[in-house]
């Protein structure tokens, strides 16, 4: 028995044995042998033992003369052709910018669309001569030695592998990398070129050792340290060939020289079929698994590729609320929501927006909104019914249908939420015939949007619980929370601050803006309005008390409450805006001080005169309840009177409209017909006026008896101003 020291491992074999592993070269000249009939009870080096060398040199002698009957390199002389005639190809422009955004690396469309050839052909494109000037020579040397010491097959088997090895890792390491080239495969060939070295040195001649092994171990090393250093190469495909070149090199065998019987064949298969594993769980989990980066990342990663300085310079914003995934590779540019990343090669985009109201907002009303949005942007779309949705945690609502830019259909997804003043939309537009498979790839980006509390809500929260006898911390926590969302916790909080005695102007505007914005938080509301309006705050809470009663849908009221203000104070600046917003006249008299509303040319007005000339603060908003009722059943009759004159197409349409548009009979008709003419242009266009109803005829209906008469005519059926009384 032949007793063998490897490393820390001890063998005892067979003579067979021993002559078989010997020859295979699995037995290296530094492993201790001790062998009873030769070496009695020493241990002696392998290569000090005759029996070995002579074992040993048989195996270099054959593998020496096999390797000199080989032939030439066919392989690799058609690597080396095939790849140079590609890259002349290429040098048409049309062919050049095909190939390098079909057929290059890029893993985005690699696993949004399944195109899992890109690392395969990535291996036969080239920038520059140089670029392919240095991977032909290094890929003709190792190539030549390498076949001839392993055989074309093994060769083509290495290449291959360490090819998909390079393209696979540079996706895993830089998804957001273009790249191409063999460089993958070629440093994969000169790590089997020294490996092979390493681990077969019993087969190698001198001669043959120069071009194997720690000869070629420096400039593996140096040109993979020079890639390091220039940031245009992808060192990531370098270190995945590298080691994938290597590896596969620990496990091969020269033809005849196997280590066992089907040993090549085998691995050959068993590598085979993990490339087409592994290209088919990336064509069908691609969505699953493609990478993705924050906006943060991705937004430094592309600015270090052109700006270095920059990316250097950029900061996270630490206090951001929303937090958003993006596929790597993507680019951030325009879109649906203002901003939205999209894909390099295709018409995929995807955006999540966040967004701050001046007011409360709803699902529903962001819908309209974003309805409106791709209106304006004149987008023609197919919406189905929205659908109830959770957003990053918050209930909103969901939008889906299709797109066509042009003729172009793309697939959409919107989702909106509200969360007090603050929004949040997100928007996926796909193209439809890729729409299911994405469908997995949508999911992770929803499912990693993360929108947070801001931050001046938790400093608000601490601030009161240090000092919560403190008015200054409680009306901050009110203000916070109530920007938030939590109405009810906001009231608790600003309504005792509000009365406070003497009255707080600033306490009473913040409460009644809350109680406009969450109107059924409190049961006190009601008594608040009566309680606001008798406090002595003038047109502060007289407007304030109108946006409540507006959030409530009480317009009659609001408006009878505007009007008896307008009367107080003719000319107020604060009431002159609110009464804007309504549509409402602020037209002064003939005097120049009085509303031109008491003229008494409309039914209403005399209810607004005696309304005004009786009661006071206390009972303000039954007052404004009545004038606001006179106001309602006036313009309802208005609204019955144009419809009726419209039908029988009547220029008398005119007088109606106009009061409904004015709200008293104008001083300058012809500017007044202007006018009307704009408003109806507008309601064509989709944006109503003020004083606008749905139930009114349609503006054709109105431009066709305002066409039937003579300018005078028309003229004269608008009302005059009366003299003031």
């Amino acid at each position: 028995m032949v007793h063998v020291r490897i490393g820390s491992d001890e063998l005892i074999l067979s003579w067979d044995e021993w002559e078989s592993r010997v020859e295979s070269g699995r037995i290296p000249p530094d492993a201790l042998v001790r062998f009873d009939a030769v070496t009695g009870a020493a241990w002696t080096p392998a290569s000090d033992l005759e029996m070995y060398r002579s074992l040993a040199d048989s195996r270099a002698s054959a593998f020496a003369r096999w390797r000199a009957a080989s032939g030439p390199p066919v392989l690799t002389a058609l690597l080396v052709g095939v790849q140079i005639r590609i890259w002349w190809l290429n040098q048409l422009p049309e062919v050049g910018v095909w190939s390098a955004t079909q057929l290059s690396k890029w893993t985005a469309p690699t696993l949004e669309q399944g195109q899992v050839w890109r690392l395969v052909t990535m291996g036969v494109l080239h920038t520059s001569f140089t670029h392919i000037l240095m991977n032909m020579l290094w890929l003709g040397y190792t190539g030549y030695h390498l076949e001839r010491a392993l055989g074309w097959r093994n060769l083509g088997w290495l290449y291959l592998a360490s090819v998909v090895g390079g393209s696979t890792l540079s996706m895993i390491g830089a998804p957001d990398n273009l790249s191409l080239g063999a460089s993958g495969g070629v440093y994969g060939l000169i790590a089997a070129s020294v490996v092979f070295g390493f681990t077969r040195p019993e087969l190698l001649p001198t001669r043959s050792r120069r071009v194997f092994g720690f000869a070629l171990l420096p400039y593996l090393v140096l040109m993979f340290l020079s890639g390091m250093s220039n940031e245009g190469t992808d060192n990531w495909a370098h270190l995945g060939g590298l080691l994938t070149g290597g590896l596969l090199a620990l496990l091969t065998d020269p033809p005849g020289f196997e280590r066992r019987p089907g040993w090549t064949t085998r691995w050959h298969a068993a590598t085979g079929t993990a490339i087409v594993v592994l290209l088919a769980v990336l064509w069908v989990a691609g969505p699953w698994i493609e990478p993705l980066h924050t906006e943060e990342e991705a937004r430094w990663i592309r600015l270090a590729r052109t700006d270095p300085a920059a990316a250097r310079r950029l900061r996270h914003d630490d206090d951001a609320t929303l937090h958003v995934s993006v596929p790597a590779g993507w680019a951030e540019g325009s879109g649906g929501l203002g901003r939205a990343w999209h894909t390099p090669l295709g018409a995929r985009s995807w955006a999540a927006v966040e967004g701050v109201e001046g007011a409360p907002t709803t699902p529903e009303a962001m819908a309209h909104a974003y309805v409106a949005r791709l209106d304006r942007m004149g987008w023609r779309y197919d919406l189905g019914a929205p659908e109830p949705d959770v957003v990053s945690g918050v209930a909103g609502l969901r939008l889906a249908g299709t797109l066509y830019e042009g003729d172009t259909p793309l697939a959409f997804v919107w989702r909106g939420a509200a969360r007090g003043l603050r929004t949040l939309q997100t928007e996926w537009r796909v193209e439809p015939d890729l729409a299911g498979r994405l469908a997995p790839l949508e999911r992770r980006l929803e499912r990693a949007v993360v929108w947070e509390p801001p931050s001046e809500l938790a400093a608000a929260r601490a601030a009161y619980a240090a000092h919560p006898d403190t008015p200054r911390t409680a009306r901050d926590l009110a203000r916070a929370l109530a920007a938030e969302g939590l109405g009810a916790d906001a009231l608790a909080l600003q309504i005792p601050l509000a009365r406070a005695t003497p009255p707080d102007p600033t306490a009473w505007r913040t409460l009644l803006q809350m109680l406009a914005w969450y109107p059924q938080a409190t049961p006190e509301r009601d008594a608040l309005l009566r309680e606001a309006l008798a406090a002595g705050l003038g047109s502060l809470a007289e407007v304030g008390v109108s946006d409540v009663l507006l959030a409530v849908g009480d317009t009659p009221t609001a408006v009878g409450l505007l009007e008896l203000a307008w009367v107080r104070a003719p000319g107020d600046r604060q009431l002159a805006r609110a009464r804007a917003g309504l549509g409402l006249s602020n037209d002064l008299g003939t005097d120049g001080i009085s509303p031109a509303s008491l003229r008494g040319d409309c039914p209403w007005h005399a209810v607004l005169a005696a309304q005004a000339a009786a009661g006071d603060a206390a009972d303000l908003l039954p007052r404004a309840a009545a004038v606001g009722a006179a106001w309602a059943e006036a313009r309802a009759g208005a609204i019955a009177d144009a419809r009726a004159r419209a039908e029988a197409t009547d220029p008398g349409v005119v007088a109606p409209l106009v009061l409904l548009a004015v709200g008293h009979a104008p001083a300058d008709p012809d500017i007044a017909l202007q006018d009307l003419r704009y408003d109806l242009d507008q309601v064509d266009q989709g944006v109503d006026p003020t004083w606008w109803s749905p139930d009114l005829p349609a503006p054709a209906q109105v431009r066709a008896a305002l066409d039937a008469a003579p300018a005078e005519v028309v003229r004269d059926l608008v009302p005059r101003p009366q003299e003031s009384p």
